[in-house]
């Protein structure tokens, strides 16, 4: 167990310092935009007839849903290129402990899967944080008890990262964490093989730009469903059938 943690803390040094830094630029930008919109929105010379934006088009006009995928598409872009650095130290390091391959996959897809819950934590956690500083901002007239929860039911983007009761997209998310969390352990994998792996450019491309976050179960998330298990099961039957072979680390 002890070699095995040992790993996984050499993996997450290499670039976990990186992911952070592209966490909090992501979080600052977002803010930045969000509470421009804000001002622009309240500080009009006259209120009293104009139409004040909803806290779920602010969001919307605040481009959230487009940082969060660009963050999305540069920390699996991280993932990706770390998890190919298994160079001399690395790789020495992995022989010592006496840990397999396959063993440094499934590591490796389980750190993937904490930076990945960390990126959509995070995110949950801004959007409340903006809500709040929406709220105290906007006249009263304009908002309500219910305007944060009612928001989260309403934008598309808002439902996608916290469905509430919307079970079949709590499924989807939790697939498409799988899927990432294995595809950009795959990516490696294949690399110190020398092959390339097309699983986690495929399933990145789909869920940013064709995946939308629909509210309900329309065709986008049963397709997104089917794509996930698909992918996943193809990654595992994969590694299952190089499990016997030598571990190789040279890249």
């Amino acid at each position: 167990m002890k070699k095995h943690l040992s790993v996984f803390c050499l993996i997450a040094r290499s670039s976990i310092f990186k992911v952070i830094l592209i966490l909090v630029l992501s979080l600052i930008i977002q803010s930045a935009f969000f509470i421009s919109e804000c001002n622009n929105a309240f500080h009009a010379e006259d209120l009293s007839g104009d139409y004040i934006p909803d806290l779920e088009r602010m969001v919307s006009l605040s481009a959230a849903n487009v940082w969060f995928a660009g963050t999305v598409c540069l920390i699996t872009l991280l993932l990706c290129i770390h998890g190919c650095e298994f160079g001399s130290k690395c790789s020495y390091t992995v022989k010592r402990l006496s840990v397999s391959e396959i063993s440094v996959f499934f590591m490796q897809a389980a750190y993937n899967a904490t930076v990945f819950i960390i990126l959509l934590c995070s995110e949950i956690i801004l959007t409340f944080f903006l809500s709040g500083y929406y709220l105290s901002a906007a006249p009263a007239e304009f908002i309500s008890g219910q305007s944060v929860f009612l928001a989260f039911y309403r934008n598309e983007f808002l439902h996608s990262i916290l469905p509430l009761e919307d079970i079949i997209l709590w499924i989807r998310n939790a697939l498409l964490f799988c899927t990432f969390s294995l595809a950009t352990a795959f990516f490696p994998l294949k690399h110190r093989r020398g092959k390339i792996s097309v699983a986690i450019f495929f399933i990145a491309v789909f869920s940013v730009i064709w995946n939308s976050g629909t509210i309900g179960a329309d065709f986008s998330v049963i397709v997104a469903i089917f794509i996930s298990l698909i992918m996943s099961a193809y990654i595992l039957y994969y590694v299952i059938k190089i499990s016997g072979e030598e571990p190789s680390y040279d890249s």
